[in-house]
């Protein structure tokens, strides 16, 4: 229309953008296009000066006339060709006017677009409200937040990353318009190179010149917008926008209007986020304590199972199977290795799997069975019998070492995983290959004051490997099979004193009935002998006056000889009974020996008996009393030879050994007979028991006696095999003579 009342002239409106320092679009009366998108400053221009003064100015031909309203400025409308300066004081009135207008219009579509722009907001924040609201896992939130943003803001790139632990960036969500695909790769190399600056602001990042257009071609997005996503000062994340050149005069390009929105919406954001994190924490928390929960419970009852008995056997038997069944361990296998101190090995004792367990706790599903449980000697058996068990109890692996995870178990007192079995050490690894061994975990066995074992549990058909997670249950599982195991170890020690007190009670009592029996029969045998040798010799008399042969001959010869058998016996007695001196000089093993079969050689001989000396080289002498280590041999000798009823071997053997720390000598009888009953063994040294039809019980005891009053020790080992007296005595007498 200026145009027209002014056909010489040319008129132009340059419009400014919203944060009002420079002029984004202009309208030409001389072009085709409505809106023209340029970029020209206002400050430190003529139309800068023009915009301040709001008064018309003309120069250089040119009219310049501010579009202001309310003292808000719009634009400048221009008015160019010859001439300008002669325009009348009416028409300058009438422009400024118009000037006037155009800003009242410029302000009305300003407010209108604003208002459409706050609409759009709204409803941006609302949907996304709704979108983050319905996500209840951390991964569909950000998926969900990423699709919302980039289908509102028409932006050609989206990405969202969140902050891990508050120090480093995680992996990005990404929505990206069909046309952008290609620039995928860079634009994710763009937002990992200019994001972290956006960590250091609380403030959206606007950027336009991050990227050298000259260097790829037209299609590639112009402007990168980065929020930063807070939550109470924390920082979280952040959102990355690309925005393409066609569409820089969109709002959500626009640094002055979208830098309240995007803070808005990196809250929004920031604070759902936070939520489901808050709730995916207090689910893996309630998780956690249900786990904690259904742990203890099974502890629990794994306790009472393990605890129902003090029996060592039936307690690893127990331990075993509780800790593979599904209602107990869950574990497939267990196995439990001791500790063998005086070889320095760990040797496999028992190894359960749950078929094998089953054969114990026969009912798994029943939760009853683990608090009572019945551990019976035929269930024992036939776990000890599975090949798997017997291929536990071969194993022997060195305890002093590091190539072998239950060794290092045993060192570091705490439970060790092994993930890879096939990866440890060569004794580890062939101990693995042997057993078939899947990932494994090796619990130690502490008890007080020493380590008792090590249990090792293992998935061996799953392979699945045992976790951290497993690690209290395996913790307090060891502790409590430690406990009960020492418990039983100390009831056995217990039972045991109390056994060996029972023993020595009852001793002490048999050694004073014994002693005031034979007090007694020394008395008896005393006023007895007299008579005896008396009847003895008158029958011998009457015998040598009686024809031979004849009745009263055998009657007569009868009376002699059970006489000297009376005589005998009581001579054992008072032998028994009288308290003896030792009379001790140097003694030689050969040299006994020698009288030995010297005196007992013909009898052996008739019982069709083979004798064996074994005499070890350069065998020290030991001092003794001679005469009664002798009575002591003879009375072995003539035992064994009388267990031999149908000839056999007798083997005499001697060597250096050590009694109680010092050096000594061992002298063995060992002969093929019958061997002694387990009963028997137990009474073999009591006086006056014997197993001979015409024995007197005194013989052994007598031995016995004389070998302590050496200060030495006799002991007993037989079988059907035969039997074997071993007698060790010190190389030196004591100083102080044993005195019975």
């Amino acid at each position: 229309m200026l145009v027209r009342f002014f056909p010489d002239k040319t008129g132009e409106l340059l419009l400014l953008a919203h944060e009002g320092d420079h002029f984004d679009r202009k309208i030409s009366s001389s072009g085709e296009d409505l809106l023209i998108p340029c970029h020209c400053p206002r400050e430190g221009t003529f139309e800068g000066r023009i915009l301040q003064s709001e008064q018309l100015s003309c120069y250089d031909n040119t009219l310049y006339i501010p579009v202001c309203c309310c003292s808000q400025p719009y634009g400048i409308l221009t008015i160019s060709g010859p001439g300008t300066d002669s325009f009348s004081p009416r028409e300058l009135e009438c422009l400024a006017a118009i000037g006037g207008e155009l800003a009242f219009l410029s302000r009305n579509l300003a407010i209108h677009a604003e208002e459409a722009w706050r609409m759009e907001q709204l409803a941006f924040l609302s949907d996304l409200g709704r979108q983050l609201t319905q996500a209840h896992h951390f991964k569909e939130l950000l998926s969900t937040a990423a699709k919302s943003i980039h289908r509102h803001s028409r932006a050609a790139c989206v990405i969202l990353r969140p902050l891990i632990g508050g120090t480093v960036m995680g992996g990005s969500h990404l929505r990206l318009s069909s046309p952008f695909r290609k620039h995928r790769a860079l634009l994710h190399h763009l937002e990992e190179q200019h994001a972290p600056r956006a960590l250091f602001q609380p403030t959206p990042l606007y950027l336009s010149d991050f990227i050298d257009s000259e260097q790829y071609e037209d299609g590639m997005p112009t402007q990168m917008v980065v929020v930063p996503l807070f939550f109470q000062y924390r920082m979280l994340g952040t959102l990355t926008l690309f925005f393409h050149q066609e569409m820089a005069d969109s709002p959500f390009a626009n640094r002055g209007m979208t830098t309240e929105f995007y803070t808005s919406v990196g809250s929004q954001i920031a604070h759902a986020m936070e939520r489901v994190s808050t709730l995916e924490r207090l689910e893996s928390l309630s998780a956690e304590n249900d786990l904690k929960l259904r742990e203890l419970s099974l502890l629990y009852h794994c306790f009472r199972a393990i605890h129902s008995t003090l029996n060592l056997d039936e307690l690893i038997h127990l331990i075993l199977s509780v800790a593979t069944v599904p209602d107990g361990g869950g574990f497939e296998r267990a196995m439990l290795f001791t500790i063998n101190e005086r070889s320095g090995v760990l040797q496999g004792m028992l190894g359960v799997s749950q078929d094998s367990a089953a054969l114990l706790l026969y009912s798994i599903t029943d939760r009853n069975l683990l608090e009572n449980p019945a551990v019976t000697r035929e269930g024992r058996e036939a776990q000890r019998m599975m090949p798997f068990c017997q291929q536990v109890m071969r194993q022997r692996l060195p305890l002093n070492t590091d190539d072998n995870a239950l060794a290092r178990a045993v060192r570091d007192g705490q439970v060790i995983f092994v993930t890879q079995p096939s990866a440890e050490p060569p004794a580890g690894a062939a101990f693995a290959e042997e057993l078939q061994l899947g990932p494994y975990a090796c619990a130690p066995l502490r008890g007080k004051n020493r380590t008792l074992g090590v249990l090792v549990m293992d998935n061996f058909v799953t392979k699945r490997a045992i976790g951290l997670d497993r690690l209290r249950f395996l913790e307090l599982f060891a502790h409590q099979a430690s406990s009960a195991m020492e418990n039983s170890l100390l009831i056995q020690r217990l039972e045991s004193v109390n056994r060996d007190l029972s023993e020595s009670r009852e001793q002490l009592a048999q050694g004073e009935k014994m002693a005031a029996l034979g007090e007694l029969a020394a008395s008896i045998a005393h006023e007895l002998k007299t008579p005896l040798v008396t009847i003895g010799g008158f029958a011998q008399r009457l015998h040598r006056q009686i024809e031979p042969n004849s009745k009263e001959g055998q009657y007569c010869e009868i009376i002699a000889r059970e006489s000297r058998r009376m005589e005998k016996i009581l001579s054992e007695i008072l032998a028994f009974s009288k308290k003896q001196l030792l009379c001790f000089g140097e003694c030689h093993m050969e040299a006994l020996f020698d009288q030995v079969l010297v005196l007992s050689g013909d009898a052996l001989k008739k019982a069709r008996i083979e004798v064996v000396v074994d005499l070890a080289p350069g065998l020290p002498s030991f001092q003794g009393d001679e005469q009664k280590m002798l009575q002591v041999l003879i009375n072995l000798v003539d035992n064994a030879r009388h267990s031999m009823s149908a000839g056999g071997t007798l083997t005499l053997r001697s060597k250096p050994d050590l009694l109680h720390g010092d050096s000594a000598i061992a002298i063995g009888v060992q002969d093929t007979g019958c061997g002694i009953p387990a009963e028997v063994q137990k009474k073999i040294f009591t006086p006056f028991f014997t197993t001979k039809d015409k024995g007197t019980g005194l013989g052994l005891g007598i031995s016995q006696r004389i070998i302590l009053q050496h200060r030495g020790t006799i002991d007993l080992f037989s079988n059907n095999s035969g039997t074997l007296f071993t007698i060790r005595l010190p190389l030196k007498a004591s100083l102080e003579p044993y005195i019975f």
